[in-house]
């Protein structure tokens, strides 16, 4: 196949130079020996390597393109139902208070931060004069904030009472990773990453809530405790606060890179 040479060449020019670069890195020799048995795994070592020792830089450059606020409409709402006047065979009348919260801004979305380069892999290295490139990282956002509104009401014996409201706040902190995908394209004798796309993915085990407020003044409704509102605020559709954080990430990710150069 006349396309077979240069690639076979491509690759090999590219095995000496990722070699040669990492030597220059001072990566340790156990690692290169290891990499330089499969050619992907040499180019993947070298990704990762110019990742984290990016890492700083790239994560300044995220908090300058994530915006602090994101707007975002999520909401929740919790009932509690006691007996409020037992009767000697049942009750006589039941009450319920009913709880909702709403958060309209999301803060501090701009302190996400890539924690940790874990590895990369070569999609596709058989395209001349490209490789593509797949490269799985550690990401944490330790302090979201979330503002808005709570309202509470009382339904006794089938009548409701007025409805109460005031603030409330969230503080959570998120953990996921991501796959940013790639690829490495010869540029002025070099090689040099770009990046195309990010995907990030948060489990519900790696959203944890710190700290939750709801400001309703004293307001206490047959014992009910902040339970309560703890209830309404994990209720909370956690995804939609993720979704927004993660639509946000895949532009600004791929943006801090490119304010970097990342060649070999």
């Amino acid at each position: 196949a006349p396309d077979a040479a240069p690639s076979s060449v491509a690759s090999a020019a590219v095995r000496d130079r990722a070699e040669a670069w990492l030597r220059e890195q001072g990566v340790p020799r156990i690692a290169r020996v290891a990499a330089d048995e499969d050619p992907n795994a040499l180019v993947g070592l070298v990704v990762v390597t110019m990742l984290r020792k990016h890492q700083d830089t790239v994560n300044n450059h995220i908090q300058d393109s994530i915006p602090d606020v994101i707007p975002v409409v999520y909401s929740s709402s919790n009932n509690d139902t006691k007996c409020c006047i037992p009767s000697f065979w049942s009750c006589w009348c039941h009450c319920t208070a009913y709880g909702h919260t709403e958060f309209t801004n999301l803060t501090n979305a701009s302190h996400l931060l890539i924690t940790e380069v874990v590895n990369a892999s070569v999609t596709d290295g058989k395209t001349y004069g490209r490789i593509g490139l797949s490269i799985f990282v550690n990401l944490t956002a330790p302090d979201l904030y979330g503002t808005g509104v709570a309202r509470g009401s009382l339904e006794a014996c089938g009548k409701q009472s007025p409805s109460i409201s005031g603030g409330a706040s969230i503080k959570v902190a998120v953990q996921g990773t991501a796959r940013l995908d790639g690829r490495l394209l010869a540029e002025g004798g070099k090689m040099c990453f770009h990046c195309d796309s990010v995907r990030l993915s948060v489990p519900a085990s790696g959203v944890r809530f710190l700290r939750n407020e709801i400001r309703l003044g004293g307001w206490k409704i047959f014992d009910l405790t902040s339970s309560f509102w703890d209830r309404a605020v994990h209720n909370l559709p956690v995804q939609r606060v993720v979704d927004r954080l993660t639509a946000a990430a895949d532009t600004a990710i791929p943006a801090a890179l490119s304010k970097e150069q990342m060649c070999f």
